[in-house]
Parts: C-alpha cells; structure tokens; sequence
C-alpha cells in the first residue's frame, strides 16, 4: 500500500517542516530539513512564494518520502528524514506545468 499525505503539516520552512503519511492504520512522520525546499525551488528556478513554492515541490518531496520508505531508510525511531543528500541520492525530479515528473 503506497504512503499517502495526511492534511496535517508544520511548514515553518526556517525551521524544517514535518509530513505525516499514512499507510493504512500507520502514521509515518516525515521530516524536511530547512535547505531541502530553498534547494529544490532554486534547482527548478522557481521565483514566487513559499508557499506557492511548497505547493509546487510537495510532489518532489511526496516522491523521496515514499521512495526511501520503500527502501527501509528510515530513522531508528521509525521516521523518514529527507535532508539534502537525498536530494543527491535520488533526484531532483522535473517540475512540469501539470505536475512532477521523475528521472527514469
């Protein structure tokens, strides 16, 4: 069963920002660190807000939640932790007009 975004989130994008996913009666916490979201608006040259800026990566970070989720990279205490290397790791992905799409 793939993770699927819970509505609620922290998105104090100074201070990093938490997720929650479920998969089916489990809840996943995710965490952003602060660079990851400046790191992915700047790769993609996206030049307005934060918010909308969270809105358009939010898929990005969708993808890297659930693909190390998948391969167990998880943190001791159970939680996911996207932090720039992951970035490196697994892709920036492509921001289309539509959505996200990544490398393949």
């Amino acid at each position: 069963m793939p993770l699927r975004l819970l509505p609620e989130k922290s998105d104090d994008v100074g201070q990093g920002l938490c997720l929650l996913y479920s998969e089916g009666d489990a809840t996943i916490a995710c965490s952003v660190t602060p660079g990851v979201i400046e790191d992915l608006a700047s790769y993609h040259r996206l030049t307005f807000s934060q918010e909308e800026i969270f809105r358009v990566v939010l898929p990005l970070l969708d993808r890297l939640a659930s693909t190390k989720y998948r391969a167990g990279r998880l943190e001791e205490n159970g939680e996911i932790v996207i932090r720039g290397a992951d970035l490196l790791r697994y892709g920036f992905g492509t921001v289309r007009a539509h959505g996200v799409h990544a490398p393949g």
